[in-house]
């Protein structure tokens, strides 16, 4: 266990635990950086039950954040990524990620669990349950891609100001 944790709890019986979920365990997995706010959030999400409602929803996808497009050529890259199966592209607050929608290989089908849950990588580790996807619903992307012809079509509208679309129009009323 951390020793700025042991500090705040002197002795800590074992075991306690909330819904199967261990108070040492929540101790020794969090970190210098996690703030008493965090702490308490992860002993309420064990508390209310939401670990052992948990799918994995963070195990099912990563996303890496990826420079802004600027040219015609920089979105048709875009575009390229999103002509391979499971990838998305969307705009947060201004950032642009590419989403990998794959399950993790040690995320259990039957259980939803971490099947390396004492060696995972320190990006899990580091993972708070404040920011749980299970608990804050719907992204809200300024952007959302998740198919090439999506972005073809936003190359249009934004390089071309919908040319082939002004043209139709003109044809029509002649």
């Amino acid at each position: 266990m951390n020793n700025w944790l042991r500090g705040l709890f002197k002795e800590i019986p074992e075991p306690i635990s909330l819904n199967n979920i261990s108070l040492t365990s929540i101790l020794q997995n969090s970190t210098r950086e996690c703030m008493y706010d965090d702490f308490y959030e992860d002993l309420w999400m064990a508390e209310k039950g939401q670990c052992q409602k948990c799918t994995g929803l963070c195990c099912r996808y990563f996303a890496l954040p990826i420079e802004t497009p600027e040219t015609r050529e920089d979105y048709d890259d875009i575009r390229w990524y999103l002509c391979h199966k499971d990838i998305s592209i969307f705009v947060e607050k201004g950032d642009w990620y590419l989403s990998v929608n794959r399950k993790c290989r040690h995320l259990s089908d039957k259980k939803h669990t971490c099947q390396i849950y004492d060696r995972r990588p320190k990006i899990c580790r580091k993972y708070r349950h404040v920011n749980c996807d299970a608990v804050q619903g719907e992204y809200e992307y300024k952007l959302h891609f998740t198919s090439d012809r999506e972005m073809d079509e936003y190359i249009r509208v934004k390089f071309d100001n919908n040319v082939k679309g002004k043209r139709r129009i003109k044809k029509s009323k002649t």
